[in-house]
């Protein structure tokens, strides 16, 4: 239900209350003309109240849109930068253990092939 209708609605809902109101009335017309004024004076009223409250509810939302908005921002430079700074620290030892793994290899490669030459020693010698 949108704002229009809300208050088109309202609206036709007051008027058609006095004009019930005009037509069962007990008191007199001088009466009764002074309680439907007095009526469409409360309905302004609570209208302005009404409008009062929207606007201040529409601000509130501009207001938590921005600051979501800033804190989005500053959390996703935030995060970019702590992934950047990650990745440099990390680079060194990166390096490092490549080199590490590459010997490794090359220990188990030389072992592969000192363990073959013994047992080949071991199977001409009786």
């Amino acid at each position: 239900m949108n704002g229009k209708s809300f208050f088109l609605g309202f609206l036709v809902g007051g008027a058609a209350g006095s004009i019930a109101a005009l037509l069962n009335a007990p008191a007199s017309g001088k009466n009764t003309v002074a309680a439907v004024q007095k009526n469409f004076v409360n309905i302004k009223e609570n209208l302005i109240e009404i409008n009062q409250q929207l606007l201040s509810l529409l601000q509130t939302i501009l207001t938590a849109s921005k600051e979501s908005r800033q804190a989005i921002a500053a959390f996703t430079s935030e995060a970019k930068e702590l992934i950047e700074s990650w990745q440099h620290e990390i680079q060194p030892h990166h390096e490092e253990i490549k080199k590490n793994l590459e010997e490794i290899q090359k220990n188990l490669t030389e072992l592969q092939a000192y363990l073959q030459k013994e047992r080949s020693k071991d199977n001409i010698q009786p």
